[in-house]
This record gives C-alpha cells, sequence and structure tokens, in this order.
C-alpha cells in the first residue's frame, strides 16, 4: 500500500485544502471510496478516517481522505472569526467541490474510473456528501474557477449519523441544540430561512440523485430516528434509492475504526453496499 499524504487540491489554501490518498499495491476495483471527516464544520482532521481508508485499501480499492476549511473555532485558529468571510459557507462546500474536482481529474493517474467515485462521511461529513449528493451538473453553488468540470457527482454515497437539516428547530428531529450552524452559516437563522433551507441538504433532494446508505446509530442523541426517517421519506418521495443499516448500541460520530462490534457491522454494510454499486 501506499499512502500519499497532504497533496494539495487548490492552488490556495494549501495549510488546509489537503487530500490523502491511498493507493494498493494491487489495484481489484475500478472504485475510489472519498472521505470526508465531521466536527461539526469546526473540528475534525483527515486522518480520523485513516482505519477505513486502509481497510478499503487492503481489499483492492483506491481510497482518498480530505481536510477542508473549518468554520471558526477554536481549532481554526484564533483568527478564524475575523476572517470568517473566508470561512463561512458556502466555504467548505467550495472545498469538497474542488477535491471531488481534483480526483475526477487525476483518475487515470491514480487508477481509477473518474465516475465511481464513493462518498462517505460522518456527521457534519456527511452534510458535505448530501451536498455532493444534491448539486446538480449546471448548480454553481460552491464553484470556484480552480473547477475544470461542474460534475462532482458521486456514485453512491455513504452517511454516517448524518446530519442533513442544519435548521435545528425542531428539537424532535434533532435532539440537541447548537452554535455549529451558526458558526457554519455566519448568520442566524431568523431572517436567513431561505438560505438556511437551501444549505440543508434534506430540503435538497429533488431525484436522480445516486443511490445512498444511511447508517444510523441508535444511540444518537443528536440525529434522532425522526430526522432519518425525514431523510428517508425524501429520499422515497423523489424515488431515490436509500437503504438503512441500524446500529444498535452506537453512539453519534461511533464509525472512525473498524474495532467494535458496531463498527464491524457498519463497515460490512458499506463494504456490501459498495461492491453492489
Amino acid at each position: 500500500m501506499k499512502e500519499l499524504l497532504n497533496i494539495p487540491y487548490s492552488k490556495f489554501y494549501t495549510d488546509e485544502r489537503l487530500v490523502d490518498l491511498f493507493i494498493p499495491d494491487d489495484i481489484k476495483s475500478d472504485k475510489c471510496i472519498f472521505f470526508i471527516h465531521g466536527g461539526g464544520f469546526s473540528a475534525g482532521k483527515k486522518d480520523a478516517w485513516y482505519p477505513l481508508a486502509r481497510w478499503f485499501c487492503e481489499k483492492g480499492y483506491v481510497s482518498a481522505s480530505m481536510e477542508y476549511r473549518l468554520a471558526p473555532g477554536e481549532l481554526a485558529g484564533d483568527n478564524s472569526f475575523e476572517e470568517g468571510y473566508k470561512r463561512y459557507f458556502p466555504a467548505q462546500i467550495e472545498d469538497v467541490r474542488l477535491c471531488m474536482n481534483f480526483l475526477k481529474e487525476n483518475a487515470s493517474k491514480y487508477g481509477y474510473d473518474k465516475n465511481k467515485i464513493i462518498i462517505a462521511g460522518s456527521s457534519a461529513g456527511a452534510y458535505l456528501c448530501g451536498m455532493l449528493l444534491t448539486i446538480k451538473k449546471d448548480d454553481l453553488l460552491g464553484y470556484t474557477f480552480e473547477m475544470n468540470c461542474l460534475d462532482t457527482t458521486p456514485l453512491g454515497a455513504v452517511l454516517y449519523c448524518p446530519v442533513m437539516d442544519i435548521r435545528y428547530t425542531d428539537m424532535t428531529v434533532y435532539g440537541t441544540e447548537s452554535k455549529f450552524n451558526q458558526n457554519f452559516m455566519g448568520k442566524l437563522i431568523e431572517g436567513n430561512e431561505d438560505l438556511y433551507q437551501i444549505a440543508s441538504p434534506v430540503h435538497r433532494i429533488s431525484g436522480g440523485e445516486a443511490p445512498c446508505l444511511i447508517i444510523h446509530a441508535m444511540n444518537d442523541k443528536l440525529v434522532t430516528q425522526k430526522a432519518v426517517d425525514n431523510l428517508i421519506q425524501a429520499f422515497k418521495q423523489h424515488k431515490v434509492q436509500a437503504d438503512v443499516a441500524y446500529v444498535e448500541g452506537a453512539a453519534h460520530g461511533f464509525g472512525y475504526n473498524v474495532k467494535t462490534p458496531q463498527q464491524l457491522y457498519a463497515l460490512e454494510k458499506m463494504n456490501e453496499f459498495v461492491e453492489r454499486l
């Protein structure tokens, strides 16, 4: 296995716009597994997904794990609120689209099909996957001039503990009120309801999206069963294939390793999903 670390996918913000690639010694699939970390938009690192990236690489898949500009907060730096305009929505959307563009442009170099990139994320990472999933080929949301192609759609998406509605207005849907959304958006929801809706993947689903696997942690205190039911209903309404794996005894953000029975069960379901695509 070759580990190609800290590859810039942009000429700007090169300390944050980085992607790691895991290349099998013997590539057995033309698919690429592309991981996006969570962390409430203001925390998290690409190495969180290394155990799964290496697991899939050992099975013969090229894997990737990216970093993106964090929303203002302690981990983004002391001056992150002063430079908030560089970090508020849609900054992270720009970064994931730009990284997907990079992976598509370099597919032949690294040994996979540019049209067979499967995205996977947890929590805020699942949100970013949801945005990639629902941004159509002609949509300029998150476009930057470095992108040579607007098509940043995936072959499929694996959504661990997915935060897909950032409005947090119904506390029976999302069990924990949070400032993450405000730091991410840079605006209060009051007076900006339309923008928050545009920025919520569950409300962007319109039909034609790639197949999904939702992995729901049954002990999740943030993304509740009702939130998952709302997401399933939105996919069903628009005739989008969406499978669900319910993981007993798992809490929010549980999926970043391959050790516990819950992690291994979710990984088995993800592997089955990837193989079917």
